[in-house]
C-alpha cells in the first residue's frame, strides 16, 4: 500500500503532502514531505544518485503548477504511476519531460508511484470537467498503469493498493484489508476475493477492463487525449538504478510513441 495525504485546496488538483514509506506502515507519522522540497531518495530508489524535486503541489516537477493552472500559457498533462513520475530515472530523461521539450510546452506531471487506472480517470476528470476555473491542457497523455491495482481517491487521500497487499499480515481472517491504521481508527476494506494465502487475479482484470473502457471511450471522442499501456512494448528493458523500474531507453520509447500520436 502507498498512501498520500492531501491538502484540501480550492483547486481541482489536490496537493500531495505526505507519503509514508511502506515499511513504516504502522507509524503514519513517518514519511516524506513533498511540497517544495528536494530528496535524494524516493520510493524504491534508495540509491542516492538521483535528485527528486517536488513542486508546490507535491509532484515531481520543476514547474510550479499554480503558475500553469492559472496562467495563460498552453501546457500538456501527463498522468500515470511511477513510470510517469519517473522513479529511478533522471528528471531530464523522463518521457513527460522529453515530450514537453519536443513540443516546447510546460508539463503538468501527475504521475504518482503505485497509482492505478482509476487514479488516472480521477485526475483526468479534475483537469477537464471540474467546475474550477483553471486552464485546461491542450493535450493529455495517460500511460495506463498495471491492471493489478485499485485506488481510494478523494479530497483527503490517495491510497493505492497492489496485488501483494492482500497477501500479508494486514489481511484479516474475514477477508478484510486494513488500509489506514493510527491512534484513532482502523479502517477495513472488505474483499470477497482475498484471503491470507491467495488472490483471484481475474477480479483485478475485470475491474481494470471496466476502467480502461471508460478511458478508451473518452479517447475515441477527444482528439486531445492519448493513452498507452505501460507494457505496450513489452518488458524487455534494462532496469534503472532501483532494479525495479525501466531506465531512460524505456522513457525515450514512450515519449516517441506518444509524439507519433499527435503528429
Amino acid at each position: 500500500m502507498t498512501n498520500y495525504k492531501l491538502i484540501h485546496t480550492d483547486n481541482s488538483i489536490s496537493k500531495v503532502r505526505f507519503q509514508p514509506w511502506p515499511e513504516n506502515f504502522e507509524n503514519p507519522e513517518i514519511g516524506v514531505e513533498r511540497l517544495n522540497v528536494t530528496h535524494m531518495k524516493s520510493n524504491t530508489d534508495q540509491s542516492g544518485t538521483i535528485k527528486y524535486q517536488y513542486n508546490d503541489y507535491g509532484y515531481r516537477s520543476h514547474y510550479n503548477y499554480d503558475d500553469i493552472l492559472y496562467g495563460s500559457e498552453d501546457y500538456i498533462a501527463c498522468i500515470g504511476c511511477s513510470m510517469t513520475e519517473g522513479i529511478a530515472v533522471e528528471y531530464e530523461k523522463t518521457w513527460s519531460y522529453l515530450l514537453g521539450k519536443k513540443l516546447g510546452l510546460p508539463v503538468i506531471n501527475l504521475g504518482l508511484t503505485s497509482a492505478g487506472i482509476d487514479y488516472c480517470l480521477y485526475q483526468y476528470y479534475n483537469l477537464h470537467f471540474s467546475d474550477y476555473k483553471i486552464k485546461k491542457p491542450i493535450q493529455t497523455f495517460i500511460l495506463k498503469p498495471p491492471y493489478n491495482r485499485f485506488s481510494i481517491c478523494n479530497s483527503e487521500e490517495f491510497t493505492f493498493f497492489q496485488d501483494w497487499n492482500f497477501i500479508n499480515e494486514w489481511v484479516t481472517e474475514n477477508n478484510g484489508l486494513y488500509y489506514k491504521i493510527d491512534k484513532r481508527e482502523a479502517q477495513v476494506i472488505k474483499s470477497t476475493n482475498a484471503n491470507q494465502h491467495t488472490i483471484d487475479y481475474s477480479k483485478f482484470t475485470s475491474y481494470y477492463k471496466t476502467q480502461e473502457f471508460l478511458i478508451d471511450t473518452l479517447e475515441s471522442t477527444n482528439n486531445s487525449l492519448h493513452t498507452m499501456k505501460w507494457d505496450a512494448f513489452g518488458e524487455d528493458w534494462n532496469y534503472a538504478v532501483d532494479n525495479l523500474h525501466f531506465d531512460y531507453e524505456y522513457h525515450e520509447k514512450i515519449f516517441k510513441e506518444f509524439y507519433k500520436k499527435i503528429i
